[in-house]
C-alpha cells in the first residue's frame, strides 16, 4: 500500500513538472516568434509592399539598417573641407540622403533598426 502511495505521488510530481515545462516552452516559443516577427518578418513584408507600390531604396538589413552607411558617409563628408563660397551644405549635413536621392530618386525609403523611413522631396511633387 505504501508503494502505491509513493508511486502515485511520483506520478503527480512528474505530471506537474511536464505541465510546467510545457507552459514555459510555449511561452518561450511565443516570445521568440514575436521577436522574429518584429525584427525580421514585418520589415521584410513592409519592404515588399513598398517596392510593389514603386518606392525604391536599400534592402532591409537586420537590426542596423542603413545606420552604418549613414555614419560612414557623415565621417567621410566631415573629413573633407567645405568650399567657403558655397551655400550647398546638404552634402555636408545630410550626405546619406543626398547620395540616396541621387541613386533612387526623389521618393525613397530607408530603414533604421526595424523601422522604415520615407523621404519625399518637394521637387517630387512639382513634376
Amino acid at each position: 500500500m505504501e508503494n502505491l502511495g509513493t508511486l502515485l505521488s511520483l506520478l503527480n510530481l512528474q505530471q506537474t513538472k511536464v505541465a510546467i515545462i510545457t507552459v514555459i516552452s510555449s511561452v518561450l516559443i511565443w516570445w521568440i516568434w514575436s521577436a522574429l516577427d518584429w525584427i525580421w518578418f514585418t520589415p521584410k513584408r513592409i519592404e515588399k509592399r513598398l517596392k510593389q507600390q514603386g518606392l525604391k531604396g536599400n534592402s532591409y538589413r537586420l537590426m542596423v539598417g542603413d545606420i552604418r552607411d549613414m555614419v560612414k558617409m557623415i565621417k567621410e563628408a566631415k573629413s573633407k573641407p567645405m568650399d567657403p563660397y558655397s551655400n550647398d551644405i546638404a552634402p555636408r549635413v545630410l550626405p546619406f540622403v543626398v547620395h540616396t536621392i541621387a541613386k533612387y530618386g526623389m521618393l525613397l525609403q530607408y530603414s533604421s533598426f526595424s523601422t522604415h523611413l520615407f523621404f519625399c522631396s518637394s521637387m517630387f511633387w512639382r513634376k
